[in-house]
This record gives C-alpha cells, structure tokens and sequence, in this order.
C-alpha cells in the first residue's frame, strides 16, 4: 500500500500492520466522527414529517365513449386504436400547465401555509404554493400503455387525497374545454337550415322545370321515344318498299294491258283447218294469261316470261300462216282477260295511292317522333344540372345535419363531462406513510459515519508532521537508524532517573 506522507514528495510503503496501526492512533478520531454523523443522521431522520402519498392515473383513448350513438358505421365517435405517445405527453403537458395548478392550488387552499407562515400576501403565497405543488407532484407516462401515473406526497393523507382529486376534477374540466371548439353547434345548425331551405327551392325549381316540359320520367321516356323513332322508321322502310313493288307491279300491269287488244274473237268459221286456229288462239290465250301470272312475280327481262313470249310470238305467227292459208269468218267481243288486267290495274293503282298515302303520314310520324325526341334531348341538359344542383345542395344538407347531430352529441356528452380521458384509478387516502424510510436512512447513515471517521483518520494521518517508526526516519532522513529510544512522558522519565542516580547526584 502506497501513502504520502504529510508534506514530503517521498513515497513511503506501509505494511498492513502499520496501516492498523495507524488507525488505532486515530482511534479516538474515528470514533467522535462516527458518533456524531450517525447521532446527526438519525436526528435528522426522526425529525423529518412523515410524508404520505396518494397515487391516481389517467387513462387516455381515442373514442370518447364505446357506445353507438349514430347508425353510421364510421361514426367519429366510436373510432378505436392504438393511442399515440404525443396524445399522452399533450395530456401530461395539459396536467403540468401553470393555471390549472393555480386552479388546483386555490381549490386546495395550498396557499394558506405560505399566507400564515411568511405572512405573504396572496400572489405571493400562490406562486410559493404552485412551485411547491410542482415538485411533490409526479406525472410520468405508464410504458407501454396510454396510462399517465400521477403521484402527491402530503403531511396528511387527507390533504395527499384532496389535492389528487381537485387535480383530476379540475384537469376533466380543462381537456373538455380545450377540445372543445365554442359555437360549433349553432355553427352547423343554421349551415343545416340554410342547406334545407336552398334544397327545398332546388327540388320546387326541378319539379316545376318537369310539370312545364311534361317529364315524369326522362330516361324512360327517352327510352320510349327512341323506340318510337326506330319503330317509325322501320315502318316507314316496310311501306316504302311496299310502294315500291306496288309501282312496279301497276307498270308490269299497264304493259299487259298495253299488249291486250280490247276485243277478242268469239267465234271464227272457217274451212276445215278451223279447229287449228281455235286451238291456236285458245293456246295464245293461255300463254297470255299465263304470262300475266308470271309477271305478278317475275320482271319481264326474266328468263320464264321471256320463254312465254317466245311461244306467244310463235302462236301467233302459226295463227298467221294459218289464217292467210285460209279464209275465216268469225266474230270478236270484249276481252275478259284485258277486263281482268284492268281490274287488277285499279287495284294496283289503289293500293299504290294507298301505301304512298300510308308512307307520307309514316314519314310526317317518323318526323314527329324526332322532334319530340329531339327536345327530350334539348331538355336533358337543362334538367341534368337542375339534378345535379339539387343532389350537390342534398348532400350538403346530409353533411351539415350529420354535423349539427354530431356536435349536439359533443356538446351533451361535454356536459356529462364524458371524454377520451377517464379515470383509470381514483385517489384513495394512505394509511402509512412513504417516507422518510428510516430504517434505510439510519443504514446509510451508519454507513456514511463509518466512511467519514476512516476518512478522517487518512486524512489526520496525511496531514500529521510527527513520525512515529525508524522506517518513516530512514525514509524522511536518508540514514539509517542505529538505535531507537522509547517514547516516555515527563513523569516515567523523572522516576527512571531518580532510580538510577541517587539523591546528591541529582
């Protein structure tokens, strides 16, 4: 072991013996020292107040309240999740805010001490009482959770206890005031009968946009207008096509009446080659009524009405060379087969006066219908942003009654003092108290006095200039010691020689 001995720069080495020595030379030292600080530690720790604690925590979420109280499912008020730790130190620093402990001060009376003891005056004595406040007030975030833990130490419980409450009460009060925006109910409510009464004119401007322009149904009745025009127009196709045909067979029926002679042989006489020529004409009349049938379904350029002519031109020159060959007498009536034809020439013109008759009012309906359907789309644009105006002004209204809902809802759960902060543990009242531990004190006291005494033997022994064995000489001096003499006081030096010399030698 290395020591320094008093003043000197040498370095003296010490034995185990010698340090034990050295301390029962500062025996006495060591033992006043300890006495004393251990006598002060345990005064003072007898002497200090008890101090009892009361404990309370708060509980922070999202939601004010886990009940319903709207239909919608993404309701603002039934919102959950996990609590950010800015939301709880925004609480904390709430807590920790200087007038709401001056609130809490006054409501405790925490500044009658102050205002008896120094004889303050009372803005004095509320400061002293809020600073106090603040430091025997502990408010520190539970970890991992959304629980602040809030702790106050008192002379008395009950003043432990009331203090936590009026922080609690007051602090309730304080976070509704400060969420809560002033004016927001009044605010939505006349926006929500603005909206309505503007709705209101929107829909009676709609509605009589609809009795003037006759719509009970746009999209319908644009649906049943355009199928009025595609009805018409494939009915006017139908008739067009249908008079068509019928110009087309009343021009097939003029040049069969045009081919007919209008009288016909009714009885011929003739020589013995008489019955040829009536067979010839009674074939000629066959072929030509034949070819009236054939043109009611073919064109005249067709290949069968051209092989009816055919065979007509050629009766007819047969009936020629037999007639020259012979000489007939015979007698000629009205044709019934041009009779026929010219019926069938009146109906046709009829029918052709008829379907053209047909395709001009199909044409004036089919004109009609795109008028009317022409309007409809006319009006479709107009009566679009009347819809579009009166669906934008709706969901304002649902917006701001939603709101208006919201907000009588906010302002009855304020004034049940209802919050996303509860409570989590009420304050209850200590029935021992949290300090002082005296028992550790007078341990770490009994400690302290013995560290003290031994430092204050080291430090007796650094600071001494006497020496007290020949090794601290040899060291000091550089010389080695001979011979050592005992320590003797006055009296055992005076008894020593008054026995070695005799009375005269003195």
């Amino acid at each position: 072991m290395q020591m320094t001995h008093g003043n000197q720069d040498n370095k003296v080495g010490f034995s185990l013996r010698e340090v034990a020595t050295a301390m029962f030379r500062q025996k006495w030292m060591i033992i006043s020292v300890f006495i004393v600080i251990f006598a002060l530690v345990g005064v003072t720790t007898f002497l200090l107040p008890d101090q009892f604690e009361s404990r309370t925590k708060i509980l922070v979420k999202n939601s004010r309240a886990d009940v319903i109280v709207s239909p919608e499912q993404n309701n603002n008020l039934t919102l959950t999740g996990e609590v950010s730790e800015a939301q709880v130190n925004s609480e904390i620093e709430l807590i920790q805010s200087w007038d709401l402990l001056e609130a809490v001060v006054k409501k405790a009376g925490l500044a009658r001490e102050f205002e008896k003891n120094g004889q303050e005056k009372m803005p004095v004595a509320i400061e002293k009482a809020i600073r106090q406040l603040e430091k025997k007030l502990s408010i520190a975030p539970v970890k991992k959770a959304n629980i602040i833990a809030i702790s106050y130490s008192a002379a008395s419980p009950q003043q432990a206890v009331t203090v936590l409450k009026s922080l609690t009460e007051l602090y309730l009060e304080r976070h509704l005031q400060v969420h809560h925006v002033p004016g927001t109910d009044e605010f939505f409510k006349a926006q929500a009968v603005e909206y309505e009464r503007r709705l209101k004119d929107a829909e009676f401007a709609l509605l009589e946009f609809e009795v003037k322009n006759n719509i009970v149904s746009l999209n319908l009745q644009k649906e049943i207008g355009l199928k009025r025009v595609v009805d018409s127009e494939t009915e006017l196709q139908a008739a067009s096509m249908g008079g068509i045909e019928a110009a087309r067979r009343l021009e097939t029926l003029n040049q069969q009446l045009q081919a007919l002679e209008p009288r016909v042989t009714t009885q011929m006489k003739s020589l013995p080659h008489q019955y040829s020529i009536e067979r010839l004409n009674t074939m000629k009349m066959e072929l030509w009524h034949k070819r009236t049938q054939l043109l009611n379904r073919f064109q005249p350029e067709d290949r069968l009405v051209k092989e009816i002519d055919q065979q007509i031109a050629d009766t007819v020159a047969s009936l020629e060379k037999i007639s020259k060959l012979q000489s007939v007498e015979q007698t000629s009536d009205i044709n019934p087969l041009r009779q026929s034809v010219e019926l069938e020439l009146g109906r046709a013109q009829t029918e052709l006066i008829t379907k053209q008759s047909r395709q001009e009012s199909l044409t004036r309906l089919a004109q009609e219908n795109r008028a009317k359907l022409s309007a409809l789309e006319s009006t479709t644009l107009k009566h679009s942003e009347l819809e579009r105006r009166v669906k934008e002004l709706q969901d304002n209204y649902q917006l701001f009654a939603k709101k208006r809902d919201e907000a009588l809802v906010t302002a009855a759960l304020d004034k049940q003092k209802i919050s996303n902060v509860s409570i989590a543990e009420t304050p209850s009242t200590p029935s021992l108290p949290s300090s002082p531990n005296r028992k550790l004190n007078l341990l770490l006291g009994l400690f302290l006095a013995g560290f003290l005494g031994v430092s204050s033997a080291v430090g007796a022994e650094f600071l001494r200039d006497t020496v007290h064995t020949p090794r601290e000489l040899e060291a000091i001096s550089k010389y080695p010691v001979l011979a050592t003499i005992p320590h003797q006081n006055l009296s055992e030096r005076n008894h020593w020689e008054s026995r070695m010399l005799g009375p005269g030698e003195r």
